[in-house]
């Protein structure tokens, strides 16, 4: 009959030790992954409440853009997304298609940012919360929300590539600094949401390069809560 000696032991034992860490190692990606994308699901989900298509009637035929909201019944979106439209002319699409009228109460063409208001029901909507984008760095993973091509809610996952880019250098006569984001940003985007990985808002889609890929443009979220900031004190001030 065979008898393990010391060094067979040896050698079993070194090999279960192989085996287990093989295990592990392999064990522990993939945990760390379905960890990482129900935490991505999540965040689509929840934004997929928050985010809503901006539909305008033009004479030349209907355009179309994406917002979010900031607060019950306030969505913010892109100037030039509603820029010239008319009373009665907005509407937005809501998560699972609902449709509701809307209308401009703030805007500021300079900063390329427009409020609007849901006319009718604004109970029980969300909305999303603010992220600091001083602390936004070049590298950070981002997500882009929005009405792309008017398909309808659609999330592009890419990192934000600069944090100073001079919109006069992009976008010829207006002011201000802008992200630059990696991140898909195709027509119908201008006015949604870019978020950081704890789904808050780091910036507000604007543009993007022409004849460019994958090389888009938001205005800080600093720059836009300030803007929303001003309109509560205009509203304060019963300046509008």
């Amino acid at each position: 009959a065979w008898a393990a000696g010391a060094g067979d032991v040896s050698l079993y034992t070194a090999f279960t030790q192989a085996a287990s860490w093989v295990r592990a190692t392999h064990e522990l990606p993939n945990a760390e992954w379905r960890k990482q994308q129900e935490e991505n699901r999540h965040r689509a989900e929840t934004l997929m409440r928050a985010v809503v298509s901006v539909k305008v009637a033009r004479w030349l035929g209907n355009s179309q853009g994406s917002g979010f909201f900031v607060e019950g019944g306030l969505v913010m979106t892109n100037f030039h997304v509603v820029d010239g439209a008319g009373e009665g002319k907005i509407s937005l699409e809501l998560h699972r298609g609902w449709m509701t009228p809307a209308r401009v109460v703030y805007a500021d063409k300079q900063k390329d940012l427009a409020l609007l208001e849901i006319v009718g029901q604004k109970q029980n909507l969300p909305w999303l919360s603010w992220g600091n984008s001083i602390e936004v760095r070049v590298g950070d993973p981002v997500w882009a929300c929005g009405n792309q091509f008017g398909y309808g809610f659609s999330v592009t996952h890419g990192e934000i590539s600069a944090v100073d880019r001079v919109r006069q250098e992009v976008f010829a006569g207006e002011n201000g600094i802008l992200f630059q984001t990696d991140a898909a940003i195709n027509p119908g985007n201008s006015g949604g949401p870019l978020v950081d990985g704890e789904g808050r808002v780091v910036g507000i889609v604007t543009g993007m390069a022409p004849d460019s890929d994958r090389v888009g443009f938001a205005i800080r979220s600093n720059d836009a809560a300030a803007f929303l900031a001003s309109y509560h004190q205009a509203v304060e001030n019963k300046n509008l």
